[in-house]
């Protein structure tokens, strides 16, 4: 049996910063025993605000409703080159540089940094979202073009392939995560 879906929609007051911003309006959403475009596009009704999916083709719509600004998820993107990580650690121990997998999870590693040092120092959502400003946009810049770069030169069906593949469609998605 497939674990049901559970959908977490934050009001447009959220700013972007995340659960526990203050001000922060959650609306829970039921889970459903399925992931089709149909689920999503029910699921909403008159949401207005931020929805942050993974991937999915089935959300492609979101941006056209114009109440709901669509948001990737960073943890599905790096988790796509985590696995392409570990297929080419296990094909070889001598390995002496960083594959471009490895260089992709170095991206992941400074965004998620910016957030730890948010957290640490207790930001609240206008110093976080000036910190994302100033520090993780120019990351996120740098990781398009490496994605772009990167996308021409590997075989779209490995695994690296596959999470680029996955990627420059989110990538201007995290971009606006950012905002």
């Amino acid at each position: 049996m497939r674990v049901p879906v559970l959908s977490v929609l934050a009001s447009p007051e959220d700013n972007g910063t995340g659960p526990g911003a203050p001000g922060l309006e959650v609306h829970i959403g039921k889970g459903y025993p399925g992931r089709s475009g149909q689920v999503a596009r029910d699921f909403p009704g008159a949401y207005e605000g931020f929805v942050q999916t993974d991937g999915f083709s089935g959300y492609d719509w979101i941006e056209a409703t114009g109440g709901m600004k669509h948001l990737g998820c960073p943890a599905n993107s790096r988790r796509k080159f985590h696995e392409a990580a570990n297929i080419v650690g296990r094909a070889g121990k001598k390995r002496r540089r960083k594959s471009s997998a490895d260089v992709a999870m170095t991206f992941f590693q400074k965004l998620y940094a910016i957030e730890a040092r948010a957290r640490k120092q207790k930001l609240g959502p206008d110093d976080i979202r000036a910190l994302r400003q100033k520090e993780a946009v120019p990351i996120l810049d740098e990781f398009k073009v490496w994605l772009d770069d990167t996308g021409l030169r590997v075989n779209p069906k490995g695994a690296l392939g596959k999470a680029v593949g996955y990627s420059p469609s989110s990538s201007d998605l995290l971009r606006l995560a950012s905002k």
